[in-house]
């Protein structure tokens, strides 16, 4: 590798230590500044924290004191539930003594009592009348509470049974309940602040009274005060109704948080809203005194109702006492650390970041110039963005390259010379590749189109040569259609094929006929007609599409040789269609699968094939019609000479009919002048009748159609002539004798024969003569 040597440019050296100068410069001033907000603001984090923690300490005290209050009265109302088991006349002073002893010991407590319902102690009422603890009605109700340094018990012997909010809402809800807070002195020279909590007393699921206890607030709130002495911090709550509970100056006790916290510095209308809508946070906050603070509200103090939220007020100063001293060391530090970083940075860049840039530079300005024979890798191990710089420089001197091996190939015409690209980037080497691309895929269109053009001619060879066959001398009509089959099988290397042919029978019905086939197994030539519907025939036939398989079912066909047999790869079935009309349709197998330009071929050829095959029945139709009117003119003439013959017996015989049909109606006229003729139906009712009978009958007879017979015979024959039309009926011919009564009620014998008449439906003819 070659060494190269450098002289650094005074410019760049003045550059970069203006530029480092500069740069410490700006960089220590914003971390100075950047690093005190930060200090600044994690004091302020922390202060913040510390003013939460001292709240929740608070407000813990707070609810500490209110939930041992509560414990001590659940304990003194269980003892209560059990006072029943002392005589009656104890218990009254028990529960006392029992109250006072509990005040004794809870010194944050200011009174603590028992209210009773009446009877409900020991149904003494009315003989403990002006008894410690009684009211006036009698009714228990033991109040002990402090006066000055003193326990007392409270004397209610003038008052009477009304009760107040602390006893009548425990006894109803029969729940703890707190009041608000309020003043009370207990007959003692200072007032307090107290809240009373009240606990009902439940005996057999009945409230018998209510256990209290009154909690010196303003002790409380001493000690809150005194805990924020060092702060100079306040705490007070507020309830519902934005009223305050605990205040740390008394008089507000009680008011409205407006009312108070309002003043002639500050409305404090953040803070308001903020007590108000019960936000959690920090606000600011102004005293009457003018005295600045920072609020902290807690609404999730819970400490004497759960809707009750509490502030705690800071001085403002507790926070900017820190902010200067935090200021001032920090920026100390960081400049004697500047000024150490600064010597130890420009000696580094110097050596580091200049040197190898220059030698970078050189490089550069000769690969510019195109003194490619001059420049060599450069190497540089300084393990940052400089090295890289100087491999990148590498990498593009190897690309270079690279690059010109390329091109020398790809002129040479080594299509498959390798260029590696360096990403979306490398402008130079993706239009090399893609040039390369480009020749490489005129070449194989160049390929393709050649092949297409060998498949081409190999479609118009093959329609030429079955042309061929189709107009070349055949034996036979079979003929044909075997040397169709074997040229298609051969031609496009076909292992198996078949013609199969659509007729009809006599009743018009449509079938395929298999006419010629190739290669066929004895067991598919044992069935050579198939119905319209059947298998992959009729599914070709309905669709008039082609079918190709290459899933052949097991069974289907096999392909046999003196070797041994092998089910087909490939089945295609191809409709022989003329005019929209399927003549025929080919099938072919094969080991191999057919390319597309075999499917062409196939199409070709069908279209071809099925018009010779409908010239061929037309010529075949034609023939067999010439022959067809031969025949028929043949027996036209023998049917025209036995005609002739027919013509002249038929002359003879209606010559013959109509001399017998002279002698008939002569015959009829004779037997209507001397025989009495009529036809009845089967039920004797008369429907016609001659003269003679019209005689026979008399005057009447005109009317003697539409009637029955038996009207005019006699009435001892009647039963007769029913019996011989039965007998009619069944012989067809029955003679009797029998005596028609005239209209002048002449009697007539006569002689008479019935004949059935099965053709004119059963209807009879009467025969007959004149006995006299």
């Amino acid at each position: 590798m070659k060494s190269i040597s450098f002289t650094l440019g005074k410019s760049l050296k003045k550059k970069v230590m203006v530029a480092i100068v500069g740069g410490v410069f700006l960089f220590f001033t914003l971390t100075g500044i950047v690093s005190t907000q930060s200090v600044k603001s994690l004091l302020l984090k922390e202060k913040y924290n510390t003013i939460k923690a001292l709240s929740e300490q608070i407000s813990t005290q707070l609810s500490s004191s209110l939930g041992k209050t509560e414990k001590l009265l659940i304990t003194e109302r269980e003892s209560l539930e059990y006072v029943h088991r002392y005589p009656r006349s104890e218990r009254r002073s028990i529960i006392i003594n029992n109250l006072t002893g509990l005040l004794k010991s809870n010194p944050e407590l200011t009174s603590i009592w028992a209210d009773w319902e009446p009877l409900a102690v020991d149904s003494l009422d009315a003989k403990l009348l002006n008894t410690p603890g009684a009211t006036i009605t009698g009714k228990f109700c033991a109040t002990v509470y402090r006066k000055d340094s003193a326990i007392e018990l409270a004397d209610y012997t003038a008052t009477d049974d009304e009760e107040g909010d602390y006893y009548t809402i425990p006894k109803d809800t029969r729940q703890l309940h707190i009041t608000s807070p309020y003043v009370e002195n207990y007959e003692a020279s200072t007032d307090y602040l107290v809240i009373t909590m009240g606990l009902p007393v439940i005996l057999k699921n009945q409230v018998v009274g209510v256990v209290g206890a009154d909690i010196n607030i303003s002790q409380l709130n001493q000690e809150i005060i005194n805990g924020l002495k060092d702060e100079g911090g306040r705490f007070f709550i507020v309830g519902s109704g934005h009223k305050l509970l605990v205040y740390d100056k008394e008089d507000g006790v009680g008011k409205e948080a407006s009312e108070v916290l309002s003043n002639s510095y500050s409305k404090n209308e953040e803070l308001i809203e903020a007590i108000k809508s019960k936000a959690a946070g920090f606000y600011d906050f102004v005293d009457s005194d003018g005295k600045e603070y920072l609020a902290y509200i807690n609404n999730q103090s819970n400490i004497l109702k759960s809707d009750d939220v509490s502030i705690l007020l800071i001085p403002g100063n507790f926070l900017t006492s820190a902010n200067l001293k935090i200021f001032f060391i920090a920026f100390f530090i960081l400049f004697g650390l500047g000024l150490l970083i600064f010597y130890r940075l420009t000696s580094y860049i110097i050596k580091r970041i200049i040197d190898p840039i220059n030698m970078v530079s050189v490089a550069l300005k000769d690969l510019a110039r195109g003194n490619y024979a001059k420049v060599s890798s450069v190497n540089i191990q300084s393990g940052d963005e400089i090295e890289e710089m100087a491999h990148s420089f590498n990498n593009l001197h190897r690309s270079i390259e690279e690059v010109v091996d390329f091109t020398k190939s790809i002129g040479e015409g080594n299509l498959s010379a390798a260029l590696t690209s360096k990403g979306e980037g490398d402008i130079l080497g993706n239009s090399l590749l893609s040039m390369r691309d480009s020749l490489v895929k005129a070449d194989e269109e160049e390929a393709l189109r050649k092949l297409a053009d060998e498949k081409l001619s190999w479609i118009e060879r093959g329609v030429t040569l079955f042309g061929r066959v189709i107009q070349q001398d055949h034996a036979s009509v079979n003929s044909l259609y075997q040397q169709v089959v074997r040229q298609i099988v051969t031609y496009i290397g076909a292992n198996q094929g078949a013609l199969y042919l659509v007729h009809e029978d006599a009743d018009d019905q449509k079938y395929f006929e298999m006419v010629a086939c190739m290669a066929w197994d004895r067991m598919k030539l044992q069935k050579k007609t198939f119905l319209l519907e059947e298998g992959l025939l009729g599914s070709c036939y309905f669709e008039q599409a082609p079918i190709e398989l290459t899933e052949i079912p097991q069974d289907y066909l096999r392909i046999t040789s003196g070797l041994g047999a092998s089910k087909p790869q490939m089945l295609l079935l191809f409709p022989l269609i003329h005019n929209a009309e399927i003549v025929g349709i080919v099938e072919v197998a094969s080991f191999k699968r057919f390319d597309e330009h075999v499917k062409s071929y196939l199409a070709r050829i069908s279209e071809t094939f099925a018009s010779s095959i409908l010239s061929i029945r037309v010529n075949a139709r034609t023939n067999e019609l010439l022959s067809l009117s031969q025949m028929q003119a043949e027996e036209m003439k023998a049917q025209e000479e036995e005609m002739r013959q027919n013509i002249e017996e038929l002359h003879a015989t209606q010559e013959e009919m109509k001399r017998k049909a002279t002698s008939a109606e002569r015959l009829q006229d004779a037997i209507d002048h001397s025989f009495i003729t009529m036809m009845v139906d089967p039920d004797l009712v008369v429907l016609d009748l001659n003269d003679k009978a019209k005689a026979i009958l008399g005057h009447e007879a005109g009317s003697a159609i539409g009637k029955s017979l038996t009207s005019w015979v006699q009435e001892s024959d009647r039963s007769l002539l029913t019996a011989a039309v039965a007998n009619a009926k069944v012989n067809g011919v029955v003679s009797g004798m029998f005596t028609l009564i005239a209209g002048d009620r002449r009697a007539t014998d006569i002689q008479a024969t019935l004949v059935s008449d099965s053709e004119r439906g059963g209807n009879i003819s009467f025969i007959a003569y004149a006995m006299s």
